[in-house]
């Protein structure tokens, strides 16, 4: 579940179908300037389908036990994903502006309902994912915000592989935004890192919603 190798949800009842959405939401986002590491990027257009279902704990071809915690599926036409790498340590910075047709509520529900859970299968690996919800950023009037943190922990038990991924979504009307920050470790988050998502949220917010 590596969106930075390759380039968080709805309610319990996911019936899997992406929100269709045909505008174009580039006057909406952030660009590379507003991220805290140099050499962001924005995520080819054929590519932002799979990134987006990275940021949302949903890859490709990875079912999830139980079925109903597998994060609803987010549309990717019109919409716009930039990455960051931050190269000392591997972590990265995503952001993502994306229209839905479902309220933000939904997102946090799910994540409450579903703390754990497994995902992948034998052909991608298979994946524990722990999922809480954290205090919500400070937003402004008019925009509905949530945070959520996610663990993953992929292979055996021997040496598995631990991601985190601390995700700030923001939603005004049918556009959604996502602010994330990914390091390779089972520790929190650090002051610096937390810092940093949180100044490039208040930019996301501002470019897709105004002051």
């Amino acid at each position: 579940m590596g969106l930075a190798a390759a380039f968080l949800v709805a309610s319990c009842s996911v019936d899997g179908d992406a929100t269709q959405n045909t505008a174009d939401l580039s006057s909406r986002s952030v660009t590379a300037a507003d991220f805290p590491v140099s050499g962001a990027t924005r995520v080819p257009q054929n590519s932002v389908a799979y990134a987006i279902g990275d940021l949302i704990g949903r890859p490709a071809n990875s079912p999830y036990d139980p079925p109903a915690c597998q994060p609803a599926a987010v549309g990717s036409d019109g919409a716009v994903v930039y990455l960051g790498i931050v190269e000392a340590d591997r972590a990265s910075f995503t952001s993502a502006v994306v229209g839905v047709d479902d309220a933000l509520s939904t997102v946090v529900d799910q994540a409450r309902a579903c703390p754990r859970a497994t995902t992948g299968n034998a052909t991608t690996a298979t994946s524990k994912v722990q999922t809480r919800v954290s205090d919500a950023p400070e937003h402004p009037a008019g925009v509905d915000t949530a945070a959520v943190l996610r663990t993953v922990e992929t292979g055996g038990d021997q040496a598995p592989l631990l991601t985190r991924t601390m995700t700030y979504i923001g939603q005004q009307g049918t556009v959604r935004v996502y602010c994330q920050y990914r390091w390779p470790s089972a520790g929190d988050i650090s002051s610096e890192a937390k810092g940093q998502l949180g100044a490039l949220f208040e930019k996301v917010l501002r470019a897709a919603f105004g002051s």
